[in-house]
């Protein structure tokens, strides 16, 4: 056989593990007050006099802001994944617009998928506004009195979207207001937020406070919101951004949909099974996949990709079924004659297309049908996660996380009942400090791994489920070479302790508030040669840049002290060079026979999924 159809078995590599698992559509409604308050521009105040500047070019009333936001997730979404769908309805309005709204309730834009031509008319509308807000109050005039009734408001959101949102798309409503007390009922705002919840539509608030405007939720929204629950149920419900910089924050963190990586069963016991989705928690986000376009006809058009496979000796198309996977084993044949390698050739090739018990000599290729390896990654397990046991939560340890861990929530839509033993098996788990170990088989194409499911209990917010952490497998885990460390003083160790402090964010680490610049910079490029608009470089601002004056302003002392103390200690200078690169060479090559404790393990662990 032709070496050309030798594949190396490491080379194919497994289904993207951050692969979505369906291609829903995401779709958001934009739901802005168009109120009087919403329109307001505060005074740019002089620094040095106190008063109040004539001119407003920067400041901008709330109202625009929300449009300038709702477009620039626009361009982001048309993008990244232009398949979505984005519409804008405004409620407190004077005119009525869109035959699916009620009164007072102006669609700027139905719910439709995302194109060039819509985000250019956005960007009209915003560029004729300017710097001057008053032309945005004038078009689209507030409404005078008291406002719309927030039940009516969510019935249009409801019909709109049920209008133009495809049916298996998941559908959000980003809500903005300034208004913490609209005087409607209770009541009927309450049930139209439960039939929105019943279509499956999720309603995320943006309630914005200020200095003039303090946002108090437990006014009207707590309630509704909560569906009156009692006060110690809406915590989820209880942020008020301060100010639209953390409004438009907000939004870049959550104009994504939290979209599971994979539903499989998880298999309690023997005939006893309920549906879980899992979720990545960390994910690195990456440029899309390019695609070949043709461009010789009035209109362009996508090309059909097509892989065809190559028999370079035959000169004649293969099929995929052909293709064998092979690896090198043994030591390397030192060059013999014309003889030797041609009947090494011939030995090589199969007599039949069954090789599972081909035998070879060191250093020959052992090959593998596509099957058969598939076979050695899945060990012809189903997709699925197998509880094991239980052992005590201390039995975790650190060195344990080797890998990021997934998510994983109740499906009821696979088996239902699943949230409620879902629920069951995590607070029992919690009650008795206990953490689970199960076989995981994340997919049908994946290797399994063996986890520990540790579970959290919180808000809401932060959902209860348990989190899924792959353990090593032995030769993962390898003893440090060195038996002894250089030990710092207490004194160092104090003055490093208080340097992280001034160093830790209270916050906390948000992924989301630190974009790639790299990639901020390849689609500034796209949605400019999308749109026709002149590529600016200079616009794109790195945030992962360290803030050097916030820095030294913070722990510039906690700094230059840890670094005194530092020159002060005797052991900072005895380092150790550690093993050189022969060494380390050395080691990585050494070992038994990987195929034969594969096969051994192989067999073990299908004698375990059979008990």
């Amino acid at each position: 056989m032709d070496e050309s159809k030798w594949v190396n078995l490491d080379a194919d590599e497994e289904d993207d593990e951050y692969t979505i698992l369906s291609a829903t559509k995401d779709t958001i409604l934009f739901c802005i007050d168009a109120s009087s308050s919403m329109h307001h521009v505060k005074p740019i105040q002089d620094p040095g006099t106190g008063k109040q500047k004539k001119k407003r070019k920067k400041n901008k009333s709330h109202f625009h802001q929300a449009l300038q936001s709702a477009l620039d997730i626009m361009k982001r979404k048309v993008i990244i994944s232009p398949n979505d769908s984005v519409g804008i309805l405004l409620f407190n309005t004077d005119e009525k617009k869109g035959p699916e709204v009620t009164a007072n309730n102006y669609l700027l834009q139905p719910v439709s998928q995302l194109n060039a031509d819509l985000i250019l008319r956005m960007m009209e509308i915003l560029d004729e506004a300017g710097s001057d807000s008053t032309i945005l109050e004038n078009k689209f005039k507030p409404k005078s009195g008291l406002s719309a009734p927030i039940g009516e408001v969510f019935a249009s959101c409801n019909h709109v979207l049920r209008t133009g949102a495809p049916k298996t798309a998941i559908k959000r409503i980003f809500y903005i207001t300034d208004e913490d007390n609209p005087g409607s009922l209770e009541g009927p705002a309450v049930k139209r937020l439960e039939d929105l919840a019943a279509q499956g539509i999720a309603l995320i608030p943006f309630f914005i406070s200020t200095e003039d405007r303090p946002f108090d939720i437990s006014r009207f929204y707590a309630d509704v919101l909560s569906g009156g629950a009692e006060e110690d149920e809406i915590s989820p419900f209880s942020d008020v951004c301060e100010g639209f910089d953390q409004v438009i924050a907000e939004m870049k963190i959550r104009e994504m949909p939290k979209r599971s990586v994979w539903s499989i069963p998880l298999n309690i016991a023997d005939n006893f099974v309920i549906g879980v989705k899992g979720y990545g928690l960390v994910t690195e986000q990456r440029k899309p996949n390019y695609r070949w376009m043709y461009t010789q006809g009035e209109t362009g058009a996508e090309v059909a990709p097509r892989t065809v496979y190559f028999d370079e000796e035959q000169q004649t198309e293969t099929s995929k079924s052909e293709i064998l996977y092979g690896i090198d084993m043994g030591v390397v044949r030192s060059e013999g004659s014309d003889n030797e390698d041609n009947a090494m050739e011939e030995d090589v090739k199969p007599k039949s297309t069954e090789l599972s018990n081909l035998a070879t000599e060191p250093s020959r290729k052992v090959l593998f049908t596509a099957d058969q390896v598939k076979s050695f990654r899945t060990l012809e397990l189903s997709p699925g996660i197998k509880l094991l046991g239980f052992k005590h939560r201390s039995e975790l340890q650190f060195e344990d996380n080797v890998k990021h861990a997934y998510f994983i929530y109740p499906d009821e839509k696979a088996y239902v009942g699943s949230t409620r033993t879902f629920a069951a098996l995590l607070g029992t788990c919690l009650d008795k400090d206990r953490i689970g170990i199960a076989l995981v088989t994340m997919r049908k194409n994946s290797s399994p791994a063996f986890c520990r499911e540790i579970g959290r209990q919180r808000t809401q917010l932060d959902p209860p489920g348990f989190h899924l952490i792959p353990l090593p497998f032995a030769d993962e885990i390898r003893e440090p070479p060195l038996t002894e460390a250089a030990r710092c003083s207490t004194d160092l160790t104090d003055a490093a302790t208080e340097l992280i402090k001034k160093m830790t964010l209270k916050t906390g680490y948000q992924p989301d508030a630190f974009p790639n610049p790299s990639l901020a910079l390849h689609y500034a490029f796209v949605e400019a040669n999308a749109l026709g608009l002149a590529f600016e470089p200079e616009n794109i601002v790195d945030h992962t840049l360290p803030n050097y004056d916030v820095i030294h302003d913070r722990a510039g002392p906690a700094i230059q002290a840890w670094k005194e103390q530092l020159d002060n200690e005797r052991e900072a200078n005895d380092t150790d060079e550690g093993p050189d690169e022969a060494e380390i060479r050395a080691r990585f090559e050494e070992g038994e026979d990987q195929l034969r404790k594969y096969i051994k393990f192989v067999k073990w662990v299908k004698k375990l999924s059979t008990h």
